[in-house]
């Protein structure tokens, strides 16, 4: 059923309508607006020249008037309208197609009516997660003064408004309401500025701005075959053309203007005069931004387990045709498609999720691979592109946009058929889904904590199951509800109780710190300490974890018990030595360390509590030649310094790495 879409006059028609007295095919289209607002309805209806609807597919962005601005908005279906029926129509026309932009499919549509409905959000907050927002236009508000500012002089103006005013004025007259909010800097100011509005002193121009993160593209050469070499090209343009054609003949392809100058080791003006000579021609080609490439040398698949080859059996049984499903029961509740891999750490899981790809790509479908951690995402990175190369995408929050809408597009495109990534790449877009893994399947990780508030976990079951898909999940420590439907039947569970080569379980020793107190105040016991120096000195490596960053965990007066708290979570500050600031590990606040009691003024305010800066002092007051690494949020805010700090451990650069949870999931390092 359709939903009354805004009123609208035959102003508000389309451009692409050409002639309004000819009787043309017309559809009515169901849009999603992307607006954020209450009390709107799940969609609205607006009316599309038929001509256009080849261009239209399910999940296209267009353009709407929606009240008295526009918005864009998402297709979500269609159906015909009889061409008579437009002529008296109170519906509004759609104003533009953004046919150019990427779009989401019907089975992703599914997945957020899915979504919306089970986690009680609005229909386009569940598209949100489906629809990039590096993908999207955006609207955009300008604020200008009026242009008979003059005559309003004598209305009363209060304090605040006049402030606003003043400094659009002194911002040229015209900004981004943003940029003038901003500026502004005042508090009330969402209260303020709609008076302003209505006196109408100042004017609002709202306008679509196209997504900033576009392809990028490249100058690139290429050879002429009509060109006939002659004594005229001067040594460096011999070398240019020699090095063009060598590339060229492999890869049949334009090569980079830069990696040619780089590899000819040429310049700039050489390649001028070769394509003044009409040597090669230049050409502008799309240009893939990739966050997954490595140097290191491919991988082949080792010899399996008797439990890693049990697990892949079971795969490439349910990998069979929904005619065929494995273990089809009439029992409700059973999904024979589904399987928790309980293994034991180091009984090769990675292995099978890698035979368990290889075997769907043979099918020719997809696969996607979940992560708990950004960190671990690196690691597994590596291993996944050295088996299967450039059908591997990434995608995670550390990458910048321009490398997500490249990654997003190649996965679009089906150029690549592998997704990894963290909890986001369950909504990756990759055509005829036939895997899903979730490896360490019971961290909390996976739960979004922003609308929509979903389970990654839940989601990627429910996307399977709209593909006919195989969901492996993997665990050492599966969580309570998985190992309960494992339990009861109402999934397969695939166990490798056994580590690779037999090898033994870790020793794990316990230390009353109470007694070592009694000998020493110090973090460590002295057999972590005599343990950590024998390790140093053997060359091997060691990983000290603390979930907890920072150096104290909060300050306080000893005088009167006062204790630094944030001042938007009550919770409190904890002291960086680095920084040499209070911060609030939930909203970002930070603060200066007071030197004295704020209550009472006493001089006794201290740090109490443990972090990993501290733990770093520690190790280096008893090994001081010790090569250390410390991996935190702290040390991890830029982009790729979680690769970087990894590839060092994992190189041998460092004996010690210290870190929160970051280090404590899955990592795999030889010494």
């Amino acid at each position: 059923m359709l939903s009354n879409g805004p009123t609208s006059t035959r102003g508000d028609l389309s451009p692409f309508e050409t002639d309004t007295d000819s009787v043309l095919p017309a559809y009515i289209v169901d849009v999603v607006v992307d607006v954020d607002a209450p009390g709107l309805e799940p969609y609205y209806s607006y009316l599309m020249q038929g001509s256009q609807m080849d261009f239209l597919p399910i999940g296209t962005s267009v353009q709407v008037s929606f009240g008295r601005r526009d918005v864009v908005a998402y297709v979500i279906g269609a159906c015909h309208v009889d061409a008579e029926v437009t002529k008296t129509s109170h519906y509004k026309w759609v104003k533009a197609v953004f046919s150019t932009l990427p779009s989401f499919n019907e089975e992703q549509l599914l997945l957020a009516k899915w979504i919306s409905e089970t986690y009680l959000c609005r229909l386009i907050e569940a598209i949100r997660c489906i629809a990039p927002s590096v993908l999207a236009s955006q609207l955009s508000i300008t604020v200008q003064l009026a242009p008979n500012l003059e005559d309003h002089q004598t209305l009363s103006l209060s304090v605040p408004q006049a402030h606003i005013i003043y400094t659009l004025s002194n911002m040229g007259g015209s900004t981004k309401l943003e940029q003038l909010r901003t500026a502004c800097a005042l508090p009330a100011f969402n209260t303020v500025y709609p008076a302003l509005l209505r006196k109408k002193l100042v004017v609002e121009t709202r306008t679509l701005d196209r997504p900033k993160v576009i392809g990028k593209s490249i100058r690139a050469a290429l050879p002429v075959d009509t060109y006939t070499w002659t004594d005229k090209l001067s040594p460096a343009g011999n070398r240019i053309m020699e090095c063009l054609k060598d590339i060229h003949s492999r890869t049949q392809s334009p090569v980079a203007v830069d990696q040619l100058l780089e590899i000819s080791q040429s310049r700039i003006s050489s390649l001028k005069t070769l394509e003044k000579y009409g040597a090669i021609r230049i050409v502008s080609v799309e240009f893939l931004r990739r966050p997954s490439q490595t140097t290191e040398a491919s991988t082949t698949a080792p010899q399996l387990t008797v439990g890693q080859r049990a697990a892949t059996q079971w795969v490439g049984q349910a990998m069979k045709s929904s005619s065929e499903r494995v273990g089809a029961s009439s029992d409700v509740g059973v999904d024979s498609k589904t399987a928790l891999l309980f293994g034991v750490t180091a009984s090769g899981k990675t292995e099978v999720y890698l035979d368990a790809i290889h075997r769907t790509l043979d099918s020719g479908r997809g696969s996607l691979m979940l992560l708990p951690e950004i960190a671990l995402t690196a690691q597994v990175v590596d291993i996944f592109v050295r088996r299967f190369g450039d059908k591997v995408a990434i995608l995670h929050s550390r990458l910048s946009d321009g490398e997500r809408h490249d990654e997003w597009l190649r996965l679009k495109r089906g150029e690549a058929k592998i997704a990894v990534g963290a909890r986001s790449a369950a909504f990756a877009p990759i055509e005829n889904l036939g895997l899903v893994i979730v490896d360490e399947e019971h961290e909390t990780s996976y739960k979004q904590e922003s609308q929509p508030r979903y389970h990654t976990r839940a989601v990627i079951r429910e996307r399977a199951r709209i593909n006919d898909a195989v969901v492996l999940m993997g665990s050492a420590t599966p969580s309570i509800e998985t190992f309960y439907e494992a339990e009861a039947g109402k999934i397969a569970r695939l166990d490798m109780p056994t580590r690779i080569d037999s090898r033994p379980f870790p020793k794990t020793v316990i230390v009353d710190m109470r007694e070592e107190l009694k000998i020493n105040r110090s973090l460590f016991s002295s057999f972590m300490i005599d343990e950590l120096s024998s390790r140093v000195s053997n060359g091997q490596q060691s990983i000290l974890f603390l979930n907890r960053r920072g150096y104290s965990q909060f300050v306080l007066c000893r005088d009167c018990g006062f204790s630094a708290k944030c001042p938007h979570c009550a919770v409190s500050l904890t002291f960086h030595a680095t920084a040499g600031r209070l911060k609030c590990h939930h909203c970002g606040y930070d603060s200066a360390v007071p030197s004295k009691c704020p209550d009472c003024g006493g001089s006794h305010v201290r740090g109490f509590g443990v972090g990993t800066e501290k733990v770093e002092e520690e190790v280096l007051k008893y090994l001081p030649n010790a090569r250390i690494l410390r991996m935190d949020r702290d040390t991890t805010s830029r982009k790729g310094d979680h690769e970087s700090i990894l590839r060092k451990f994992r190189n041998r650069d460092a004996d010690i790495l210290i870190g929160t949870q970051m280090v404590a999931k899955g990592l795999d390092f030889p010494n």
